[in-house]
């Protein structure tokens, strides 16, 4: 729980120490791992749009139970808006990397994706993200599809 709390608080300062764009919050759910097991997920995201040029910054993090084990998560992406016309939504394209901290171990990683947002109403849009990752310590590739919400906060 207190990794949790590190993990919102760095989240908030970071929004706001690099805010130039807009600033916003996901309540990703429903991460379906499909490689290389099924799981299903839930991760608090926030960051902000244009924080460095075109890129957008958001930092994250989970709390899972797999097995009687507790593994808290944390990642970091960089998302690029790709220049292509979409009638509704945003498209973009990211890189991260993640750590993964269990009471016995902790491996680290590359995450890619590819985002769609389409704006559902006001402040709140609906964010489909297709994510590839490689666990170093396992020498693992995986892939998962996270929907939900996201609201931008100002």
């Amino acid at each position: 729980m207190r990794l949790k709390k590190v993990a919102m608080v760095l989240s908030a300062a970071l929004g706001v120490a690099l805010a130039q764009g807009q600033l916003f919050g996901e309540v990703l759910f429903g991460q379906a791992s499909f490689i290389p097991n099924f799981a299903l997920l839930v991760s608090l995201r926030g960051g902000t749009t244009q924080a460095l040029g075109p890129l957008d910054l958001r930092v994250g993090g989970q709390v899972d139970s797999a097995a009687g084990t507790t593994i808290f998560t944390l990642n970091a992406d960089a998302l690029y808006p790709l220049p292509v016309d979409v009638q509704t939504g945003r498209l973009d394209a990211g890189l991260g990397v993640y750590v993964n901290a269990t009471p016995s171990l902790t491996t680290f990683g590359l995450r890619g994706l590819v985002g769609y947002e389409v704006p559902v109403q006001g402040a709140l849009a609906l964010r489909v993200e297709p994510t590839l990752t490689y666990d170093f310590n396992a020498q693992q590739l995986g892939l998962g599809l996270t929907v939900g919400p996201r609201i931008y906060l100002r």
